[in-house]
């Protein structure tokens, strides 16, 4: 069979095995010697969050209790982000190496570095749940449209993991703008702050409208404080990341046989 895209995110997907086993040593071998291992992860968030959530709720005028638990959803899945974006920019030049000279599908690496950070994800998840449990704000809930975003938000991230990944193999000056702009986007998306907090018509407001990691960081949250998005916006998300989808699968395809030259 002619080598494409699609034959390649299907050899990368059958290997499913081994991209899980991979992730796994990989962060092993990150947390190497560490007394605590990933836990160190997971106390730099919660050290980040407490302290946040003593500045802003002061300056935000927020119950400091109240606002930990809505911060702290927030902190976790912006980091999540973040960490699929910027592994992203690394997964194919790192690799480099071992595409040149063994014959392993470059979705093999995207497969891999989604998996390590949803292992992530879900450690970090179930460290904040039992923080937030012994503080006495632990407010759980989901619902199957919880669910359905979360999966949808998950699948829009690995077609952004490809297009960066091509970017990046192609443009090495896409790494730094990605990391000053993730930056910038982190004050423009509610995530300290609340959506109730910015006044209707203002430019901040109509800024969070068209920001699509609003759309993705509420259909993330969804799965852990039943944040959901509305009937309107939900049909929007879902259409958008089905645009992404078919674009990073058409550029996929397209520069395909050049991603290895450019490595």
């Amino acid at each position: 069979m002619e080598n494409t895209a699609i034959v390649d995110l299907y050899d990368g997907l059958k290997r499913w095995y081994a991209i899980y086993i991979i992730a796994i040593n990989e962060i092993k071998q990150k947390y190497r010697r560490t007394a605590l291992g990933p836990l160190w992860n997971s106390i730099n968030m919660i050290v980040m969050v407490l302290g946040l959530s003593l500045l802003f709720g002061t300056i935000f005028k927020q119950n400091v209790k109240t606002y930990v638990s809505y911060l702290a959803v927030g902190i976790l899945f912006w980091t999540y982000i973040t960490s699929v974006v910027t592994d992203s920019c690394r997964c194919w030049t790192d690799s480099s190496e071992i595409i040149k000279q063994i014959k392993v599908p470059l979705s093999f690496f995207t497969y891999k570095l989604m998996i390590k950070n949803l292992i992530l994800l879900i450690h970090n998840t179930l460290i904040v749940m039992l923080v937030l449990t012994l503080l006495g704000e632990a407010h759980f809930k989901t619902n199957a449209q919880g669910v359905m975003q979360f999966i949808i938000a998950i699948i829009g991230l690995f077609s952004i993991s490809i297009l960066i990944a091509m970017l990046t193999t192609r443009y090495r000056d896409v790494l730094p703008i990605v990391e000053n702009g993730l930056q910038l986007i982190f004050y423009l998306t509610p995530i300290i702050w609340k959506v109730q907090q910015v006044g209707e018509g203002t430019v901040l407001n109509k800024i969070i409208r068209w920001n699509p990691f609003f759309y993705e960081m509420t259909a993330l949250r969804g799965i852990l404080d039943g944040s959901l998005l509305e009937r309107d916006q939900m049909i929007v998300f879902s259409l958008g990341v089905l645009v992404l989808i078919s674009f990073s699968f058409m550029e996929f395809n397209k520069h395909f046989k050049k991603l290895a030259y450019w490595l």
